[in-house]
């Protein structure tokens, strides 16, 4: 059992857009601008702000929770993924990714991606009338070192991890 010394929460609201298509299959990424093209296949919402300040990390154990709202259509979804907080964060961009990349990332070593978002959330987020949320939980643990042990938390098919997988992909 991992003992945890601080945790930190980040929350970001967004809204949606009809460029939104959640396709791609190794990152996840919150968009700061006001509007993204169709190629953009990572994007979980745009106009992307903080309400809270950013964390501190120094590394540990991370969960990304989206939650998208669309009062037009009166539906709702969520989506919560797992990975590791990078030890430091470099640039500003906000993504949540596959690989062990630190720079622009919220979230590395992760079972996050748009593609696996999509099958939860649907198009709820693909309206403009949507409202998004995504809540970055942070928890620094001592003896966490997210190159070498996967977290129980984040392994959904143990058998992948010596595959260095640490998420079961599904086609």
């Amino acid at each position: 059992m991992q003992l945890c010394s601080k945790t930190c929460i980040e929350v970001y609201v967004c809204r949606g857009s009809p460029n939104i298509q959640l396709y791609h299959n190794t990152t996840l990424e919150l968009e700061e601008k006001p509007m993204i093209t169709p190629r953009g296949t990572c994007v979980f919402g745009i106009s992307c702000r903080p309400l809270t300040s950013k964390c501190d990390l120094g590394g540990g154990l991370a969960k990304l929770i989206l939650y998208c709202f669309n009062p037009a259509e009166k539906k709702h979804a969520f989506y919560i993924c797992y990975g590791f907080a990078p030890k430091t964060r470099k640039g500003d961009r906000l993504i949540a990714r596959k690989s062990y990349f630190e720079e622009n990332s919220i979230i590395v070593g992760s079972n996050c991606a748009a593609s696996s978002a999509r099958r939860s959330l649907g198009r709820c987020c693909s309206s403009m009338f949507s409202h998004c949320i995504a809540v970055i939980v942070y928890a620094v643990c001592k003896n966490t070192d997210s190159k070498n042990v996967a977290s129980r938390s984040i392994v959904e098919n143990p058998d992948n991890v010596s595959k260095g997988n640490t998420a079961q992909t599904i086609p």
